[in-house]
């Protein structure tokens, strides 16, 4: 009799263990839908073998990812920074502060994958080209000059170098 109890508390031990097995994954596969929901809706989309850049479908993106990385070339980008590129997207796109929060918040994860400021750049010029041309050069500039004001005030020689690039490869 104490061994059928014993194999009936295992059994029921290990039902349990499944049973919440089960919804850790369940979860796990909801948290991971989320994800792929919110890239969409920020702008990510294509194949997945794609560079990250290279999947954005949505300029307001690049030109985030554009302006955190021009800040970058004179230094780590300071809150101050960060913040006007964020009211200054939020004002330029009609957009609420929140949503242009994450807009930077997905620039900044798109210029780590890029490996760097000069490469994101360059990479985001012309993938926004690709998207848009010339387009949106004025709110480009206007979004880089805000941040820079925000900062040291003054070009660094990086980013006058950054800034011709960017001219000629957003030219109609």
């Amino acid at each position: 009799m104490p061994f059928l109890l014993m194999v009936l508390v295992v059994a029921a031990a290990g039902w349990l263990w499944l049973d919440r097995g089960g919804l850790g994954a369940r979860t796990l596969l909801g948290a991971v839908e989320s994800l792929r929901q919110a890239g969409r809706r920020l702008g990510l989309a294509g194949p997945g073998h794609l560079h990250p850049v290279d999947r954005v479908t949505d300029p307001r993106v690049l030109t985030a990812m554009i302006a955190m990385a021009f800040v970058e070339l004179d230094g780590p980008p300071r809150r101050a920074q960060v913040a006007k590129i964020s009211a200054s997207l939020a004002q330029n796109n009609l957009i609420t502060l929140d949503d242009s929060d994450d807009l930077v918040i997905l620039a900044g994860w798109l210029l780590g994958q890029c490996g760097g400021a000069g490469p994101a750049i360059a990479r985001g010029v012309r993938r926004l080209h690709g998207l848009r041309g010339a387009e949106d050069l004025a709110g480009l500039m206007d979004l880089l000059q805000d941040g820079v004001l925000a900062g040291s005030g003054s070009l660094s020689p990086r980013q006058k170098q950054a800034l011709t690039k960017i001219a000629s490869g957003l030219r109609p």
